[in-house]
């Protein structure tokens, strides 16, 4: 039985083994991470792909990125994004009388949602792309020095054996 954390794990060790070059791969990912931010459900794949194809990031990364802000933490994501932007808009740091996620209720009140979820995106995405561009770079130059030692410590053939030892 594959777990999230197990399914990350993997999919992280995926972004790491990608062959491109690390601030595309970590672009890609920081993109993913920006859009899976919105409450566009359902587009969140599609939008990643679009805007990685548009900048020329990679791809594969753009949709692990799209997996950050899952679907059982979206109404905690999307609670902070409008408390966060009624407080940037200056509405106060509070929930109007019975808050729902519901279609109805994010379309009225959608201007706060926005601000919240962009600045949140966007901070997440920021700290995404340096992160990972960091990790991916030090992966790949440790990756190259272990190829240079193994190629470097070729193994020896063996000596002639010597037919006095026996």
């Amino acid at each position: 039985m594959n777990t999230g954390r197990g399914m990350r794990r993997i999919s992280f060790q995926k972004i790491l083994h990608l062959d491109d070059e690390p601030y595309k791969i970590a672009g890609g990912f920081a993109v993913g991470v920006f859009i899976s931010f919105s409450p566009l459900y359902g587009a969140h794949l599609l939008l990643a792909l679009g805007l990685a194809f548009l900048f020329r990031l990679n791809k594969v990364a753009a949709a692990v990125g799209t997996l950050v802000v899952l679907p059982w933490f979206a109404p905690l994501v999307l609670g902070f994004s409008y408390l966060l932007g009624r407080f940037l808009m200056g509405q106060g740091f509070s929930f109007p009388p019975n808050p729902c996620f519901e279609r109805e209720w994010i379309l009225g009140n959608s201007l706060p949602l926005l601000f919240g979820c962009t600045l949140m995106g966007a901070i997440a995405a920021a700290f995404a792309y340096f992160f990972l561009k960091r990790t991916v770079e030090a992966w790949k130059a440790r990756h190259k020095e272990n190829i240079a030692a193994s190629e470097g410590h070729q193994a020896s053939p063996m000596p002639p054996s010597d037919p006095t030892c026996r």
